[in-house]
């Protein structure tokens, strides 16, 4: 939960490291219960984003993503201060899944570029 304390104290983009093109490396989204949630972030070159969201033990949240561009993609979670990476993909420009968290966590989707280019991604949330 480290990501929602430096939320907490007001120092929201003070602590996350901003990319050359000006996005914040870390995007991070509330998931409403009812409605989907849509976001287009941009890897950039030689770097990675990703988009971390606080879930809730047993809410399925089902995800998919289209990039431009094929990427090396991860998802994971924070457990008391640990990383837990159950998805690894090394070169895709879509997927999707399912998450059902036994736990209460902070979730991450995480796409690192490691071209020259930088790379269109648009994530999709829905319950």
């Amino acid at each position: 939960m480290q990501i929602l304390r430096c939320l907490s104290m007001g120092v929201a983009f003070g602590c996350l490291p901003m990319t050359i093109l000006g996005q914040q490396q870390l995007v991070l989204v509330t998931l409403p219960r009812q409605l989907p949630v849509e976001r287009q972030v941009v890897a950039p070159p030689r770097d990675f984003v990703e988009i971390c969201t606080a879930v809730e033990a047993g809410r399925a949240i089902t995800w998919q993503f289209e990039a431009d561009a094929p990427l090396a993609f991860n998802t994971h979670f924070h457990v008391k201060g640990d990383v837990r990476a159950p998805e690894n993909m090394s070169a895709v420009s879509a997927a999707q899944g399912r998450l059902t968290p036994k736990g209460n966590n902070d979730y991450c989707w995480l796409w690192s570029n490691r071209t020259t280019l930088p790379v269109s991604v648009r994530m999709r949330f829905g319950p």
